[in-house]
């Protein structure tokens, strides 16, 4: 039975689809996710077959940009033996396939394994109306792909949570394909409002001179609050009389983490019932501030006892801690 193997790079992931294809002949095929257009997808890794080529001699290793659709048929038939995509894929070509992972590489741009992916929401700089994710509601919303990591999914979570439900039709995406920046063409030319793309990616476009940052602004939870640049679940929510309860974690422009308290009604969760407007727990203590990401207290489970809540929190990606908060000084609010 063929061994099968891949490897992760951030978001972009190395995949052999079986050991036996390589065997049948010297050219071995790498699909590359092109979320950025086949020419891009080509110059990001044209040191690849070179290294490969090296390290396993009697090998040509090529290339192969394609799509979603196209790196999926293509793996589908058999035409590839490796394949660079994103993680969302991953997760349904291992359903599918039986594809497994066997390395993870992060993008210079990221600022640590836990922000290495994600989404951003972008309008023009000069749309006043946009400013918070509720103002997209009933708006046009330009995105690559229904099944795009970055570039639609996790903004989509987001938007839920700000109360845009984009499969119940409380905005229209408009899929506009690959390569991403035809998301941000379709804000520069007013076909949509704003535009999902994944993180990094206004970066690397400024830097290339395809766009310059003046131009737009990236749409924001809540501007000027504690987690004015993103926000996340905690977490598994805690059913209590106010509504379902959950210990959120936000992120200022100074790359600041720290912890909310949000309250989502009970019979509908996408409705808001409250949101606090100060952080409950922020990083004070030097084992909170100190670490491989500094000033971060992360927080991924919370449990009600003795009339308190005991939040687990991580500080700094360094070590694990504990703050209790009374259950009767939460629910006031």
């Amino acid at each position: 039975m063929p061994r099968r193997i891949f490897i992760i790079l951030h978001g972009l992931l190395l995949l052999l689809a079986a050991a036996t294809a390589i065997a049948a002949g010297p050219a071995v095929r790498i699909g590359v996710l092109a979320y950025r257009g086949p020419d891009e997808a080509v110059s990001s890794w044209d040191e690849l077959p070179a290294r490969l080529a090296a390290a396993i001699p009697g090998y040509r290793f090529e290339l192969r940009p394609l799509d979603g659709v196209a790196l999926r048929e293509a793996l589908r038939v058999g035409e590839l033996e490796f394949v660079l995509t994103n993680s969302s894929q991953y997760v349904a070509l291992a359903a599918d396939f039986g594809i497994q992972r066997i390395a993870t590489v992060m993008l210079p741009e990221a600022l640590s394994p836990e922000q290495a992916l994600g989404s951003t929401l972008l309008t023009l700089a000069g749309r006043d109306d946009l400013e918070q994710l509720a103002d997209l509601r009933g708006k046009r919303i330009a995105t690559v792909a229904a099944d795009a990591f970055g570039g639609y999914l996790v903004a989509a979570r987001e938007l839920l949570h700000a109360g845009v439900d984009l499969e119940a039709g409380d905005a229209r995406p408009l899929f506009v394909g690959f390569p991403m920046r035809r998301a941000v063409e379709a804000v520069r030319s007013g076909e949509a409002d704003a535009a999902i793309v994944r993180t990094c990616l206004l970066e690397q476009f400024s830097a290339k001179g395809l766009l310059r940052p003046e131009e737009f602004k990236v749409i924001g939870p809540r501007p000027d609050f504690w987690d004015s640049d993103r926000i996340g679940a905690g977490g598994t929510p805690i059913k209590t009389e106010c509504g379902w309860l959950n210990f959120y974690h936000g992120v200022d422009g100074s790359r600041v983490y720290r912890l909310g308290v949000l309250i989502l009604d009970l019979d509908d969760p996408t409705k808001v019932v409250y949101r606090s407007d100060e952080p409950c727990l922020s990083p004070e203590e030097p084992y909170e501030k100190e670490g491989p990401v500094p000033n971060v207290v992360f927080s991924c489970g919370a449990v009600e006892k003795d009339g308190q809540y005991l939040v687990y929190y991580g500080g700094a990606d360094r070590v694990i801690a504990i703050a209790s908060i009374g259950v009767d000084e939460v629910l006031a609010v």
